[in-house]
């Protein structure tokens, strides 16, 4: 308990701090400095953030003390002569305490070298390792949301997980914006998908994220893909000696409580000792969704006549998913480690869609069902030249293949009409190989890297027409074959300083792009371009507790394959889709002002924003004198968006902590063409609340709210909901058992308005409600030690303010 008591005292009393910062400036030569490299005995791993303090040999006091860095490095300098010894403490941990140490004119510099920790038997029974609050690290490029059980996750996906995130937003039909802005990058520990933002976030359990980085304005040292910046999600890793496990299982209901129709279940295994880690994991998820909606459109014909359109629709969508991951780490030494990791996912799904329109009247039912099964292989080499120094080379390889079929019968004034079937095969690979050298000492921080990354795409669509014998005939005039082949190679360098209260990082990236694509029967559009991507970041901090920064970086939206198909879709005759090779990525230039605060218990972070966006990719709509749409795509403006934002975590009382955030920001787009400008304020919040009842309950209540949304054709009505939760801990806190209800009152629904030169539409989109969830987990495994920056509860707790 002592020790405990000890370590939260130094955690209080110091910042937590990166690697390149240290409590003072090591330049100072008449003072001496204490340094060394903290090492866990068995696994011969660094141990970070464990606690290090300086002591008086003869009165014992503490005389100050500082934190190990993500390397297990630590430096304590501006030692005035004497006698001295340190401490070195970390839950799970025995104490260490070096031999006596004399700082004097002759002798002012001591370096410790490797100091092991061994491993505290008695103390590891009484520890379970949780993240009892969600709480932010802001870091001079990006940050951090470490994720708690605050947060309303039970039986979600990674989609409720973005939902409560700061900056973060995702509308009803799943698209997630970064600052207001869709087009985001989103990744999975560092690695890109072949899968869509909106499946490859309901594919991933919210209970198996550690941590999610948010990066507005991403350093050179990342693809600088995504105009509004990255979105990293960290799967959960082992971090524990010896056998680990965790099964967990719920169900959730239909819309308004309509019965059962949501499955899932995991069990992940995990074993470290010694040199080796080696995991297993399998999840299951089984979804149906409901949603429903209309709209009307007027048209005015060439002779100033109108021409009105209405339609209805219903659709249930069920998803079938299993992920199958495997992987293992081996050291061959303290400097040489590899890890492979291995990732299997096997997906099918059906839909059914009715459509009803009353002017004209037709009826048009399509079912159909898809298959789509991925495998991701990732190998990763790293050496360490030194404490300082060291080189990581990635190999990554994802092949994913999709199967659907859809049959649509089609009846209206004229009678039931012949039905028609469309299939769809598409073969996706993605394979990237990079290099990357990083040196970081106490002044400053050097990364240099390069990178390949080649991607094929191959989607061959046919649609096919019932005679009047019954057999199916394909339809030339609409299908296709469409091919997409992607070579990016790149190069970077990096560099961070830092000096008394100011840190700078600098950096360029170097992009060499070529592609060709198109219908295989057609000439290919080629492009091959060149360009450079600079970011800097600037910090200063003011007083122990805030800092305020500056940044600056370049980025760029590539055009999707589903942006770049010429091919016209024909699934709904009147409401038609295609894109457009045409299109140019688009660019932007990406401003940014934050300050950070954080006090004991809490923290406050803002920004103001600003984006130059050149050649903006838009979604437009285009409506023939017969009332017949087409949905397509086009590099129709200039856009500037300025806006800014805050959020606050903090603990009120013991027992009630919350996380609110707010944004706000005005859009501006600029055309040639009058119908597509538009400009206003787009602004939306969220507050999540999280009260303790007792040792073992927890009640969770949020509630979300977007304001009126700009888009180029028109705006989309305000939207909010409110959700539910609540959880028991049981059998000494490694079970739980949760229940959690979504948009309690109904209110989730989306309306929007668009206009264009000859039309106007008004329609509405509304995705099942009241949904409640009930999940059950429980952890097993032999007595561990955690070994990273976290919270700890058991025996005892150390609660967020220790670390903030």
């Amino acid at each position: 308990m002592k020790k405990i008591v000890l370590i939260i005292l130094i955690a209080i009393t110091i910042q937590t701090q990166s690697f390149a910062e240290s409590t003072t400036s090591y330049k100072d030569k008449k003072s001496g400095t204490i340094t060394g490299h903290v090492i866990d005995n068995e696994t011969k791993e660094n141990v970070e953030y464990a606690s290090v303090s300086l002591h008086n040999s003869k009165t014992k006091e503490i005389i100050t003390g500082v934190l190990t860095n993500k390397k297990g490095i630590f430096s304590i300098n501006k030692i005035n002569p004497g006698k001295y010894f340190i401490k070195i403490d970390f839950i799970g941990y025995k104490t260490h305490t070096s031999k006596e140490i004399f700082i004097n004119k002759r002798n002012k510099n001591f370096d410790l070298g490797d100091i092991y920790l061994r491993a505290d038997a008695d103390l590891l029974n009484n520890i379970t390792v949780t993240v009892e609050r969600t709480y932010i690290e802001n870091k001079i490029d990006k940050k951090v949301v470490n994720i708690g059980k605050d947060l309303l996750t039970v039986g979600a996906s990674a989609t409720e997980i973005m939902n409560s995130l700061p900056s973060v937003d995702v509308d009803i039909e799943g698209n997630v914006s970064l600052r207001g802005n869709e087009n985001v990058r989103i990744l999975i520990d560092g690695r890109p998908s072949n899968l869509s933002a909106e499946e490859l976030l309901e594919t991933i359990p919210a209970e198996s994220i550690e941590k999610v980085e948010i990066i507005t304005n991403p350093s050179a040292k990342y693809d600088p893909d995504g105009i509004s910046g990255i979105l990293n999600i960290i799967i959960k890793q082992n971090k524990k000696l010896g056998f680990q496990g965790s099964v967990n299982a719920g169900i959730g209901s239909a819309n308004n409580f309509s019965g059962i129709n949501k499955y899932n279940g995991a069990l992940n295994l995990s074993y470290k000792k010694g040199k080796w880690d080696i995991l297993a994991n399998y999840s299951y998820r089984e979804n149906i969704r409901e949603s429903s909606g209309d709209f009307v459109r007027t048209t005015i014909t060439p002779i100033g006549g109108e021409n009105i359109l209405e339609q209805t629709s219903e659709n249930e969508r069920g998803r079938t998913s299993q992920t199958i991951k495997t992987g293992f780490g081996y050291s061959f030494s303290d400097k040489n480690k590899i890890l492979y990791n291995a990732n299997i996912r096997l997906s099918d799904g059906s839909s059914t869609n009715n459509l009803e329109y009353l002017s004209p009247m037709e009826l048009k039912n399509t079912i159909s069902e898809t298959d789509f099964n991925t495998i991701r292989n990732d190998i990763t080499y790293i050496h360490n030249f030194d404490n300082t120094s060291s080189i990581e080379i990635n190999a990554y390889r994802n092949d994913s293949k999709n199967t659907g079929a859809s049959v649509f019968a089609t009846e209206n004034t004229l009678g039931i009409q012949p039905n028609e079937k469309d299939s769809t095969i598409g073969k996706n690979s993605l394979t990237t190989a990079q290099a990357d050298y990083n040196i970081e000492t106490e002044d400053y921080k050097l990364e240099i890297g390069i990178k390949g990354q080649l991607r094929k795409i191959d989607s061959d669509y046919k649609y096919l027409t019932e005679d009047n014998s019954g057999n199916y005939i394909v339809d030339n005039n609409r299908s296709d074959h469409y091919l997409y082949d992607e070579k990016i190679f790149s190069t970077y360098t990096n560099y961070g300083k830092n000096w008394d209260k100011w840190s700078l990082q600098a950096g360029v990236r170097l992009e060499h792009v070529s592609t060709e694509s198109g219908l295989i029967e057609t000439e290919k559009y080629k492009s091959d371009n060149f360009n450079f991507y600079p970011s800097v970041f600037v910090v200063r901090k003011i007083g122990e507790n805030n800092e305020l920064g500056a940044s600056y970086s370049k980025r760029v939206s590539r055009p999707s394959t589903r942006q770049l198909n010429p091919a016209k879709r024909f699934t709904d005759t009147l409401n038609i889709r295609m894109g457009n090779p045409y299109l140019n990525p688009e660019f932007t230039n990406s401003f940014e002002l934050t300050f950070n605060s954080y006090w004991k218990g809490g923290s406050f972070n803002s920004a103001i924003f600003y984006r130059d966006i050149l050649d903006k990719i838009q979604r437009v709509k285009l409506v023939d004198e017969n009332g017949v749409s087409t949905t397509t795509y086009d590099n129709i403006s200039n856009a500037q968006e300025l806006g800014m934002e805050a959020s606050v975590m903090t603990k009120l009382y013991d027992w009630w902590s919350i996380n609110a955030s707010a944004n706000i920001y005005y859009s501006n787009l600029e055309t040639d063409d009058p119908n597509y400008n538009n400009n206003g304020v787009n602004w939306f919040m969220k507050i999540n609340n999280s009260f303790k009842m007792g040792k073992t309950w927890s009640l969770q209540a949020s509630g979300k709210y977007t304001g009126k949304k700009i888009i180029p054709q028109g705006h989309i009505d305000p939207m909010y909901n409110m959700e539910l939760g609540i959880q028991k801990s049981l059998f000494n806190k490694k079970a739980t058992i949760s229940f959690r209800l979504s948009d309690i009152f109904n209110t989730y629904k989306m309306t929007y308005y668009t206009t264009g030169s000859n039309f106007e539409e008004e329609g509405n989109r509304k995705w099942e409600s009241r949904v409640a969830y009930l999940t059950f987990s429980y952890n097993f495994g032999d007595s561990m030690k955690n070994k990273k920056k976290g919270r700890k509860e058991g025996a005892s707790e150390i609660d967020s303010e220790a670390v903030l």
